[in-house]
């Protein structure tokens, strides 16, 4: 009997340490959604400021995010170069 309350309570306390770690790994998972989402207002908001427009839909496609990146620092140092004052 005693062991078998002895089991159940290491079973119950493995259980816990899974429910604090399957919480922390979500925790984890919403902070870097988060910051992705920010990453790519970030982008849209220099790209509008870059090229004079409105808010550009955001691409979902990390490869889009990549190119938009690289469009903006191109439209960027090549406007510096020109003296047209687009800061980055």
């Amino acid at each position: 009997e005693q062991e078998a309350q002895e089991r159940r309570k290491k079973e119950q306390e493995k259980a816990a340490k899974e429910d604090i770690t399957i919480e922390r790994i979500k925790n984890e998972l919403e902070r870097q959604r988060a910051l992705r989402e920010t990453r790519l207002r970030l982008l849209r908001e220099q790209k509008a400021n870059a090229l004079g427009h409105i808010e550009a839909p955001a691409p979902e496609d990390p490869n889009e995010v990549k190119k938009m990146s690289f469009i903006i620092n191109t439209i960027t140092k090549l406007s510096s170069k020109l003296g047209t004052g687009l800061k980055p």
